[in-house]
């Protein structure tokens, strides 16, 4: 386990540094880049992804207990940040950086390494609830730290995924079956997702001044991100009665990846502070490849006891 997680976690990094060598030597809009992450290429992966589901009952929990907890993290979060961060700005940073994470470019590989491709629905299941969080109630605390409470509800209400999820969501439970030349999309757009959303941090860390990050905004976002969110996890695998060892092993390699890559792009189109999402990934990131490895294998088996 530990030399799949090695091999799935290198290639993501070289694609942190591919973008970061890229925007050195060329121009790069990074604001250009993450509007087509955003509004072109994570809508089609979040409407395939949820169209393709299988529901049964108990799974259609799954998602609501994700974004509950992410909630929970995201805000607790912000809150615990407010008491020693001055910049509104920064706090705003947190909740996405707390609640959410890289759970589709960085996590969607370790689970399918890990667990096979046939894990990837429920996992998609999972990460639907923190999906749901990072664009609605994370992406408004980050609009919010500029605009007006009306200005950040607009923009939270012209993100396209959420209308792409709920769309998929109405496909799968009418059990419409997409097309050929759909799921071909899809797929194209899946790979993509994870170049792209990774190349984003690189290019974001590449046009930063400088690699310095308050330990303030640092010790609250790794306390959350790291710390509350596994244990949530571990907590909800002990008393959740619905669901079985696999799916609360995939839970807790959700809450085990890095900060959310997408940080760094909601930052670029909402004038928010985009150094530091930028290096909060890139932190966060070398982080979790230096100790995923080791973390997941010991505590998996915990789950299965």
């Amino acid at each position: 386990m530990t030399a799949q997680l090695i091999q799935t976690c290198i290639p993501l990094a070289g694609l942190i540094l591919l973008g970061y060598v890229i925007a050195r030597l060329n121009r790069v809009d990074l604001k250009s880049v993450a509007t087509l992450a955003i509004y072109a290429i994570t809508p089609i992966v979040a409407f395939g992804s949820a169209a393709r589901l299988e529901f049964t009952p108990a799974l259609i929990l799954l998602p609501v207990m994700t974004f509950v907890m992410a909630s929970c993290i995201g805000l607790l979060s912000r809150f615990l940040g407010m008491s020693i961060i001055r910049d509104p700005h920064q706090t705003g940073l947190l909740p996405v950086a707390c609640g959410s994470g890289n759970t589709g470019y960085f996590g969607l590989p370790i689970a399918m390494a890990l667990f096979g491709a046939d894990a990837a629905g429920i996992y998609f299941l999972a990460n639907l609830g923190v999906v749901v969080f990072e664009t609605s109630l994370g992406y408004y605390f980050i609009a919010r730290g500029g605009l007006s409470r009306r200005e950040a509800l607009i923009r939270v209400a012209r993100l396209p995924v959420l209308y792409a999820l709920s769309a998929g969501l109405v496909f799968a439970a009418l059990q419409i079956t997409l097309p050929d030349a759909a799921v071909k999309l899809w797929d194209l757009c899946r790979n993509a997702y994870v170049v792209v959303g990774m190349m984003i941090a690189g290019i974001a860390l590449a046009q930063s001044e400088g690699f310095k990050l308050g330990a303030p905004l640092t010790l609250t976002a790794f306390f959350g991100k790291f710390i509350l969110w596994p244990l949530a996890a571990i907590g909800f695998a002990a008393i959740d009665p619905f669901f079985d060892v696999q799916t609360h092993q995939l839970i807790l390699v959700l809450s085990l990846v890095p900060i959310a890559a997408n940080l760094p792009a909601y930052a670029a189109v909402n004038d928010a502070p985009v150094r530091d999402a930028a290096l909060l990934v890139l932190a966060s990131t070398i982080f979790a490849i230096l100790a995923l490895p080791f973390a997941l294998p010991a505590l998996l088996p915990l789950l299965a006891q």
